[in-house]
């Protein structure tokens, strides 16, 4: 489970350098559209695990107040959708 989890730094690193939604609509939209890479969820919304069938997501340490911040938003994020390149 410890591989499941991500942290400050790695969340930073993957909005710096990648394409990401933020939210659980975004989310949806993605995964239906097959774009999903990889799906960042806040450790007290693991409700959204649910949804998740075709991507494995990792668990951020924090809540999503937190993971707002880290973000560098002034406001909560549930889940943050980080895209396939493309081609």
């Amino acid at each position: 489970m410890k591989d499941n989890v991500i942290n400050e730094k790695e969340v930073k690193d993957l909005i710096k350098n990648k394409k990401v939604f933020y939210g659980a609509k975004q989310m949806r939209k993605s995964l239906k559209e097959g774009r999903a890479e990889l799906i960042i969820v806040a450790s007290n919304r693991k409700d959204l695990l649910n949804e998740l069938k075709d991507v494995t997501p990792k668990i951020f340490a924090g809540n999503s107040k937190e993971l707002g911040q880290t973000c560098g938003k002034p406001f909560n994020i549930s889940v943050i959708t980080v895209l396939k390149e493309r081609e």
